[in-house]
């Protein structure tokens, strides 16, 4: 079973701010949020589960508040995919 973190933000603004923090740290994918998710702006970062912690810690020094961003856990079981929030 494979298994990867998501951030998902309320506004592109934040989204776009978040990007730019992380981009040079983090080895991530920009995607289309899940429709089973979707939330706010529609697009999120694509992290593995071993970097979203820090990730998440970045983008709250940042001065990010718990309320602007979503930290998800995204698996696949029997060809379903199964998100479970983080926060």
């Amino acid at each position: 079973m494979d298994s990867y973190c998501l951030l998902t933000f309320q506004s592109t603004h934040q989204f776009m701010v978040a990007e730019k923090i992380l981009k040079d740290q983090f080895e991530m994918t920009i995607i289309p949020t899940l429709r089973e998710i979707s939330t706010g702006c529609g697009i999120a970062i694509k992290l593995n589960c071993s970097s979203a912690d820090l990730a998440c810690q970045k983008l709250a020094d940042a001065g990010f508040s718990e309320t602007a961003f979503q930290s998800w856990i995204i698996r696949y079981e029997n060809g379903m995919i199964i998100p479970t929030k983080e926060k």
